[in-house]
This record gives structure tokens, sequence and C-alpha cells, in this order.
């Protein structure tokens, strides 16, 4: 992505917005936030796109403008999305009526897409792939306007948006209801594991064959290790934009690993206890 010094301009000037600006660009149309630092939140928006893509789903392209970037010292931030609509058309979920109070099940999901696109087996297997991403990645903003359905070459296929808040060590899914509900408590840290667990097993043992089966795949594709080398991959991306031109981006990963562990060990635990007492090896 190539900014003008008039883009540059037009971005900077978000800095004044509270919410999120559409902009007109060079390159097309974009949304554009403005971050007073250059943190997790920004480069988790570059790295869930990224597990999306693996995983199928349709997520807009990021880039971050950093207009005067300083080597490990803070920085302020503009988070730049292509426009979901250049793509194809584009529904909300909420403009579907998924989620009356802005989380939804995995199930009423199913039926209201059902409803609307009949049975699309592609389509489905996105929402619950959508649903376990949120569970594996620790997103914590998970509801009915950070997601929808997009055509894209005459297929409809499930978007994800707004990915900021993942990774977080201070949420606790609780799926008690789950897959009735995803909510969560930011009041209780994840060193606190057992509430986690309990949750977790509880998944396990109320969900489909389906769903359980994208679990397992999900469990055994993306390990500690696997996201290590996708993160070594993005900071080899030019996503990092400054008046200058690009910069490299390092991402903090032993903070996300170290995350991304201490969830993957819980999840590990109670697979494991779930496969033990379905005489699963």
């Amino acid at each position: 992505m190539n900014l003008t010094k008039e883009d540059k301009i037009k971005i900077e000037k978000a800095k004044e917005e509270i919410d999120v600006l559409k902009l007109s660009l060079t390159s097309g149309n974009f949304y554009v936030k403005y971050r007073d630092i250059f943190d997790l939140r920004a480069i988790s928006e570059i790295i869930i796109s990224k597990v999306a893509q693996i995983l199928g789903l349709v997520c807009p392209k990021y880039y971050l403008y950093i207009p005067v970037f300083k080597e490990n010292d803070e920085n302020e931030c503009f988070i730049i999305s292509e426009d979901i609509e250049s793509i194809g058309p584009f529904n909300l979920a909420s403009s579907l009526g998924i989620g009356a109070n802005t989380n939804a099940s995995v199930k009423e999901s199913l039926n209201v897409l059902e409803n609307y696109y009949g049975n699309n087996p592609i389509l489905l297997k996105d929402v619950m792939a959508m649903y376990l991403l949120s569970l594996f990645f620790g997103f914590n903003d998970f509801h009915n306007k950070n997601w929808g359905v997009i055509k894209k070459n005459e297929e409809e296929r499930i978007v994800i948006l707004d990915n900021e808040h993942s990774f977080q060590n201070d949420i606790k899914p609780k799926m008690s209801s789950f897959p009735t509900k995803i909510d969560y408590d930011l009041e209780v840290d994840l060193s606190s594991d057992e509430p986690l667990k309990i949750n977790i097993a509880y998944f396990l043992e109320n969900s489909s064959d389906d769903l359980l089966s994208l679990f397992e795949a999900m469990y055994y594709l993306f390990t500690p290790e696997y996201l290590a080398k996708v993160l070594e991959v993005i900071e080899k991306e030019e996503v990092i934009i400054t008046k200058e031109g690009f910069a490299p981006l390092k991402i903090p990963k032993g903070d996300i690993l170290k995350r991304y562990q201490k969830i993957y060990n819980v999840i590990t635990e109670a697979w494991q206890e779930h496969n033990k007492k379905r005489g699963k090896k």
C-alpha cells in the first residue's frame, strides 16, 4: 500500500476523531482509527487477520501508519483497514437479526444464516471457525457488529472485524451455556486457570460432532510452535508505513506466545480429559 502526502494528511486528521473514520485514499476506501500508543491492540489486528486467512475466513487487510517511527520507543499509531464493501456485498450480523443482546450463540447464528442463505456448508463451517477463533485467541470483543457475511467470488463467507482485543490475559470466557452464548468476565485473570478449564470442559461435552472435529483440527494446527512461525512470517510483511516509507514490524513474540501458551495449556488439559472420558487416545 502506498500513501501519498495528501493521504497522510487525511489519515492524521483521524487523531481528532473519537470514532473510526472512513476515508477515500489514493488506493481506495479505508477505515482509520487512532491509537495514542503502538501496542498489542494494533499488532493483534495484523495477527488475527492472518489467522483468519489461514482458517479461510475473510478479514480486511490491515496496515499501521506511524508518522514518526522510533525504534524501541513509544509511537502513536493509525490503524488502517480496507473497506470490506470494496470486496463485495456485506451484511453485519446485527443487520441480519443475529444477537439481540450483541452476543449470539453458534446455534442462533447458524439458524439465522440458514434462513437467509440456505444450507451452505462452507458458510456454516465459517461460523464455527469464527467462534473457536475467539476461544483460542482470547478475543474478548466478540459481538454482532464485529462480524458478518460477505459475497466474495459469488460465494458467501464469514467476515471478522475489529480484532484488537485478542490475546487477553485478563479474561475468562464464560461458556457455562456455550454454545448458547459466549460471554466474558473481565475481573478474572487467566492465572486462575480452573474456571477457564471448567468452561472449556463444558464446551467439549456439549458441542456437536462437527464443532468438536473443527476444534480438534484447530488444536493440532494452532500449536504455540505454529503460531511462532506465523508471527515470523508477519514480521516480513510490509504493514508499517511511515512518512519515509515502510518500517519493519517488530512483534513482541515473547509476550504474545506466553499469553497464547497459557490459554493453550488450559485447552490441552481439558481436551485430554475429555478424550480420556470418551476412551479416545
